[in-house]
Formats: structure tokens, sequence, C-alpha cells
């Protein structure tokens, strides 16, 4: 959120809330500053816990 932030971007707290934001990219198509979520294994957008840039 700070990185996001200094850039003039606002984010909601929670990776639940960040993962509805923006367009979904294959992982080939991953560039710097992009957020990568983590979940259960599932692909359940309820079960993400942690997000990554």
């Amino acid at each position: 959120m700070w990185a996001y932030r200094a850039a003039g971007i606002s984010l909601p707290h929670s990776s639940g809330s960040q993962y509805t934001l923006g367009r979904p990219v294959a992982q080939s198509e991953l560039q710097p500053g992009d957020l990568v979520f983590y979940d259960d294994g599932t692909g359940n957008p309820a079960a993400i816990q942690h997000v990554g840039m």
C-alpha cells in the first residue's frame, strides 16, 4: 500500500478488496508493480489471505 500511495494510487486495506480492482493478467504478462494474490489453492476469491507485489 505504501508503494502505491507514493505513486498517488489509493488501495483498500484488505487483500480481498484489492483483488476486485484492476484486471487479471496471465502470469506471463506480469509487470513490475502488479499485485499477486495468494489463496488456499481453491481459486475462491474469498480465500485470498495474502498479496505480494
